[in-house]
């Protein structure tokens, strides 16, 4: 059920939103308002679960501590806010940011999501701006 609600989802948010549904089924990242995404779904071990992840960008190598702790900081309020269902996490080997969000399937809307992927992009937009820091 969840693998044919899974591909029903994207099918329907790029019809109604313009986006190549073979890129976003492929988890590798497909480019949305300036921001790459990957969405993730394993039918055997999380059926009900959609990941999707937002590059936030690479951190500023010039205060990676202080951007670190910037994302610890939110992640705390993520979790206040909207339980571990959102975390910042940095991608192994590299210096870029990636916020990944956890959605259950039966409760998504391709309007819904599309929203979320607006409003997120331009969140990681604006992060990258100055990375949760005062300048």
């Amino acid at each position: 059920m969840s693998e044919n609600h899974y591909t029903t989802l994207i099918g329907e948010l790029a019809r109604n939103y313009g986006y190549d549904q073979e890129k976003l089924l492929s988890e590798e990242p497909v480019t949305i308002n300036g921001v790459d995404f990957r969405f993730e779904h394993n039918d055997a071990l999380k059926p009900s679960q959609l990941l999707v992840f937002c590059l936030y960008g690479n951190l500023p190598v010039e205060r990676i501590t202080e951007a670190c702790v910037a994302l610890l900081e939110a992640n705390m309020l993520l979790f206040y806010n909207r339980g571990p269902r959102s975390v910042f996490t940095l991608s192994p080997g590299t210096d870029e940011a990636w916020l990944m969000d956890s959605y259950p399937l039966e409760e998504l809307s391709a309007k819904e999501l599309s929203e979320y992927l607006a409003q997120t992009a331009d969140q990681a937009l604006l992060w990258r701006k100055d990375y949760f820091l005062d300048d």
